[in-house]
């Protein structure tokens, strides 16, 4: 199936990332980009050009080129150009992160996408402004 910046691939795999972050507590923060990676030098990277990478995706938004969708998620450099590799998984768990400060991490792990969508974009902008 299809799927786009909002849905399959920042939904899935945020709150994937975000589960796991559950299940297997005590992990810093940047396994979560730099899962293969064995220092922080990808999350430091992430870090520094975080505002720009969501930007982009907010702009990307509603796209369905794997091209454009592979700049945020896939684990290739290459592909992931000119963002650090697994960039959307890092977003994705923040947002989810975001929004567990507000309610049970268990609601919000099992929240529909309708309601997720709902709250996203604006946790994406406060996201942005803040980091």
């Amino acid at each position: 199936p299809e799927t786009n910046c909002s849905d399959g691939s920042l939904v899935g795999e945020g709150w994937a990332t975000y589960a796991s972050s559950l299940v297997f507590p005590g992990k810093p923060d940047w396994k979560y980009i730099s899962y293969f990676k064995s220092n922080d030098e990808q999350f430091k990277k992430f870090e520094r050009d975080h505002s720009k990478i969501i930007s982009a995706m907010l702009s990307d938004w509603e796209t369905k080129d794997d091209k454009v969708v592979s700049k945020y998620f896939s684990g290739d450099a290459k592909d992931s150009a000119p963002w650090e590799p697994r960039s959307g998984y890092y977003v994705g768990y923040l947002a989810a992160k975001k929004m567990a400060e507000k309610r049970n991490p268990k609601e919000v792990a099992i929240m529909k996408y309708s309601e997720f969508r709902q709250q996203i974009k604006e946790i994406l902008g406060n996201l942005k402004a803040l980091r």
